[in-house]
Order: structure tokens, then sequence, then C-alpha cells
């Protein structure tokens, strides 16, 4: 095991998220353009979730049994070329919608079977001490990449279009394979499927993820208690702006602001994490309390109604839903066997990608009725009851761990 493993894997991500930030952003920017029609554009969001539900049923049986550091590289590749061939087509004849939507479903697959077998690689490839810190660091790698390519999209357009920004983005992706090509890993080249001369059921073991899940009480608590922060994420993005417009008074600036202080939050107790944390298990801390610091930081949103107090509460949401993220994570790869980590995982995000994106919908229908600073209120209350569930959970299961 190379001790540069954590390294290539964090620097890695920060370039593939950058591309991810930068191609987002340009290529809904090139189908509003092509169509002048905000349907298309919402079509490309939904293109860029639902193929990855019926994906997710064949990857995480993949990362499993394969070798995963393959699967990434392959990815990378795959992902980089087609970005690349979008930049092609535009040089040598015309771009159409159905090469944008085309390439958005492609990618979405090919993001489904990266992400399982960047999950299992953490947890094989990464010392079981160095968990939270390579975790933490690499959320912050993701949050920063995703940042950084968003505003470097939007000034790219700007001044080239929207082409330049895929050609930069494949680039990102095949420097990305180029960094996992240097992973090294404890599985032998074979994959398990070579060695044991396996037949693949992919029925059969997506059961067997699901039944090994039900089974771990521990991991059945931390993947339910994933449930309300990610709630909370889709409602902030959905809401931000009515909030900011509405309840707030207030213009594109002040949302713009509004965002960027709740990513700014989360990299800054990232590389808090990274740098100052080093006590053994205080994962266990961080997670217990993190929801009570969810639940205060929606109560300043949601009762106070002042811009300023709203920056201080997005602030603490984005530190706090940090530290849950990391956390829960961590106590995951801790407690998750390594040779059904992508079963799981992409069981556990079929069903969080179906059912989170529709509480975003009620809350913004029932935004319209009641606020959307009651909405985030409620979202608040409900994080203190979790916190106590969470507090009481972990004495019973997390704190038992070695």
């Amino acid at each position: 095991m190379l001790k540069k493993n954590p390294l290539i894997i964090i620097i890695a991500t920060f370039f593939s998220f950058v591309g991810n930030g930068m191609h987002f952003i340009a290529i809904s920017w090139l189908v509003y353009d092509i169509t002048d029609n905000p349907l298309y554009v919402s079509i490309l969001v939904a293109l860029s979730v639902i193929p990855g539900i019926f994906t997710s049923f064949f990857a995480g049986t993949i990362s499993d049994k394969f070798n995963r550091k393959k699967i990434m590289l392959y990815m990378d590749i795959l992902r980089g070329s087609i970005v690349f061939i979008l930049f092609t087509i535009h040089y040598f004849s015309k771009v159409e919608i159905w090469h944008l939507f085309a390439a958005t479903i492609l990618i979405t697959a090919a993001s489904n079977f990266f992400f399982p077998a960047l999950k299992g690689i953490l947890k094989e490839a990464i010392p079981e001490d160095d968990f939270l810190r390579v975790v933490t660091a690499n959320s912050t790698a993701l949050q920063m990449g995703t940042i950084l390519g968003a505003g470097l999209s939007g000034f790219l357009i700007s001044i080239y279009s929207p082409y330049t920004v895929f050609f930069i983005d494949a680039l990102t992706f095949f420097l990305s394979a180029i960094l996992i090509s240097f992973i090294q890993l404890q599985r032998d080249t074979l994959s398990i499927m070579e060695k044991e001369n396996e037949r693949i059921d992919f029925i059969k073991d997506f059961k067997i993820g699901i039944h090994y899940l039900i089974s771990k009480k521990t991991l059945m608590f931390l993947y339910l208690m994933g449930f309300l922060p990610k709630v909370i994420f889709d409602v902030i993005n959905s809401l931000l702006s009515d909030y900011t417009v509405k309840d707030l008074g207030l213009g594109a600036k002040e949302y713009g602001l509004l965002d960027a202080t709740f990513a700014l939050g989360s990299v800054l107790i990232g590389i808090y994490v990274v740098t100052f944390i080093k006590k053994d298990k205080v994962e266990n801390i961080i997670y217990n309390y993190s929801f009570l610091g969810i639940g205060l930081s929606l109560f300043i949103i949601g009762f106070s109604l002042n811009f300023y107090m709203s920056l201080v509460g997005l602030f603490l949401l984005g530190i706090t839903t940090m530290f849950e993220a990391v956390s829960r994570r961590t106590l995951i790869m801790k407690n998750i066997d390594k040779d059904l980590i992508g079963r799981v995982e992409s069981f556990y995000w079929i069903i969080i990608s179906t059912l989170t994106p529709l509480f975003a919908v009620f809350s913004g229908y029932f935004a319209k009725y009641i606020g959307t600073s009651n909405i985030l209120s409620v979202l608040g209350m409900l994080s203190i009851i979790l916190f106590l569930t969470a507090f009481k959970g972990g004495k019973k299961n997390f704190l038992k761990l070695e």
C-alpha cells in the first residue's frame, strides 16, 4: 500500500469535480441557448439523475466483483471522451439537442459506476485510522472542485463559448484517470470474478447487498439517519432563491452570497478537520452533535428573516452538514464489508435519489402556503429530534465499536 494513496485520490477527486462543475453549467446553458425553452433544461436535469437509478442496480455488483481502480480509470476515460466528442462535433459540424441529451445519459451512467468504485477504493486503499481525515479531505475537494468548476465555467462561457469549457472538462477527466492509475491496492490485479471463475447474477447480488444492510443494525441506523441531511440539502437548493426574494425581500446578488456562504462553511470546516482533528474515534462525538448544530442553524435561518443572520445561519449549516456527512461516512466505512460496499451504496443511492427529490418538490408546493422560513424551521425541529435519536443510538451502537 502506498502512503501516497490518500493524496492521489483527493487530487483526482478534485480535478474530476472541477470538470463536473464546469460541465453542468456549460451544458445547461447550451441547452437553453439552442432551444430558448426552460423545459428542455428541466429534461436535462432529469436525465442527469434518472438513468443513474437504473444503472446503479448493476454498478454496485460490478464495483464489488471487479477491479475498482480499473473501473474508476475507465469511467474517467469514458466521461472525458464523451465530452471531447461534443467539442469535436462542434468543430466539424453542429451540435444538436439530442447530442447533449445522449451525452448526459452516458455521463450519468458512467458516474454511477465511478462512485461506488470510489467508495470501495477509500475502504480498500486507506488505513482505518485515516478514514475521517481522508473522507473529509475528499468531501472538501469535491466541494471546492464543484465551486471552482462552476465559477470557471461562467467566466469561460462569457469570454469564449461552452465548447471551450467542454474541452477543458475533458482534460480534467483525463488528468483524473492518469492520477488514478498510480493508486496501489491490496487486491491482486485479477478481479474476484477472475479468481473464482464465478458467474455474475445481478439480481442475486443485489439481494445479498440488501440483506446484508438489513442484518447490520448499526449500518442501517447510519444510512437511515442520512435521509434528513440529504432532504435539507435538496430543500435549501430548491427554496433558497424563494427565501431570498419573498422572506428577505432581496435580489440575485444576495442570493449568490447566501449560496456561497453555505459552501464556504463546508470548505473551511473540511480544511479544519483535515488539519487539526487527529483524535481517534472523534467521529462518534461529531456525528451525534452535528444534528443539534443543523437544527440550530435552520432555526436561525427560519426565524431571523435578516440577511446578516441568514448568512450566519447558512455558514453554520455548511459547517454542521459537512460534520454530519464526513463523520457518518467514516462510521459506515469502518463498519461495512469491503466486498459488499458497492452493492450497499448503490442500493442506498437508488432509494435516496428517488425519494429525497420528492421532499424538495413537496416543500416547494407547501412553501407557497406557509412560507419558506416555516419549512426551514420545521426541518430544524426534525433535526433536533434526530439529535436526540442519534445521541441515544450513538450510546447503543457506535460507542461499543473499536
